[in-house]
């Protein structure tokens, strides 16, 4: 009798100190996780986020500037083209038309003469070309009306065309410039944030450019410590759930509500209440993360392709490194999942004698 009082004394001790060392496991669980997404979550909206807005903009604008200096040049061609017609205009109404005019008028003062000195000889012919001649220096002045109307379109759309000229000169593109020094200055700001960061050992010198391309890989790395910390937490917590339902005289249904209650975890198998859906979608706050911070990151390296640092053995490295920590993620959801959907078979082989092991 004492010696079954001392082996259950024995469990006992065993399953409270198998609860000790899984509250203080589980208690580092949360606070990797908090941590892992409490600073991937301050990094990305304080330095990712800002990075990814200002070559956004700084796109928008370079864009924005060659449209305008190629609207410059097609307005500037315009204008050249209605100087060309206005000049042939002019000189067809200063120098041609005149010209015309005064052969008219040449003419018809011979005609005239010509009448004068025969009488009535010839008189009908010479009355069909005066009225002919008549008739071509109407037509001479509609035309000369013509081309006053067109000449004066022609200026008005030139005036025109200076106008917007002078806008995208003097209004559009000094906006732009100044949108353009705005941008730099921010980056320069933001970069200067992020260049000397302060730790227990004094300051750190980095660049921050590779701090947010490394960034990613950070977020990976910290999450395959959290998975590390998940298998100790889980494999704990299993053996005091086989410890609780070897040595308990309740119902199963009644210890593993015990064990979800006393010795949860954030997905637990045997917790029905649990929404899973919501817990699941929390795990992969990191993998949102660390995707978004990567689209983001390529996206302006894609727009500073001018910058000399950011060169090919660069990104080939950047690509390396970020497959990597994708690996990563993609292992410590597969061992997640994997270890809660055979949490219950292990448990129940756990809990088979030697004999029905061995027939298994």
């Amino acid at each position: 009798m004492n010696g079954d009082n001392k082996n259950n004394n024995d469990i006992d001790a065993i399953i409270d100190r198998s609860f000790n060392i899984y509250q203080a496991n589980s208690r580092n669980l949360e606070r990797v996780f908090a941590i892992l997404c409490g600073a991937g979550l301050i990094f990305f909206f304080l330095a990712i986020v800002p990075y990814f807005f200002i070559q956004f903009e700084k796109q928008r604008v370079s864009e924005q500037y060659d449209k305008t200096n190629r609207e410059i040049n097609q307005t500037e061609s315009a204008i050249n083209e209605i100087n060309m017609k206005l000049d042939r205009i002019i000189q067809i109404r200063e120098e041609a038309i005149p010209a015309v005019d005064s052969r008219i008028l040449n003419l018809t003062a011979r005609i005239k003469q010509i009448e004068s000195e025969s009488g009535n000889f010839l008189s009908e012919r010479i009355l069909s070309l005066r009225n002919d001649l008549t008739f071509q220096q109407q037509r001479l002045d509609d035309i000369r009306v013509q081309l006053n109307d067109e000449l004066s379109n022609l200026e008005s759309n030139k005036t025109n065309f200076e106008d917007d000229l002078n806008t995208q000169k003097n209004i559009t593109l000094p906006a732009l410039e100044k949108r353009e020094k705005s941008l730099a200055s921010q980056l320069e700001h933001l970069t200067t944030q992020w260049e000397n960061i302060q730790s227990p050992v004094g300051e750190v010198p980095t660049a921050f450019r590779d701090l947010v391309a490394v960034f990613p890989f950070s977020l990976s790395v910290g999450f395959f410590i959290y998975v590390y910390f998940f298998s100790k937490t889980l494999a704990i917590r299993t053996f005091l759930h086989y410890l609780k339902k070897k040595n308990s005289p309740f119902k199963d249904s009644e210890i593993d509500r015990e064990i979800a209650l006393t010795s949860p975890l954030w997905i637990d198998p045997i917790n029905r209440e649990q929404n899973k859906v919501l817990s699941f979608l929390i795990l992969i706050i990191p993998l949102i993360i660390f995707i978004a911070s990567t689209s983001m990151i390529l996206y302006s390296w894609n727009v500073d392709e001018s910058d000399p640092v950011i060169s090919e053995t660069y990104r080939i490295i950047y690509y390396i490194i970020n497959t990597l920590g994708l690996g990563f993620f993609a292992y410590g959801y597969w061992y997640i999942i994997n270890e809660l959907r055979h949490y219950s078979n292990r448990l129940s082989l756990w809990l088979l004698t030697r004999d029905e092991r061995e027939k298994r």
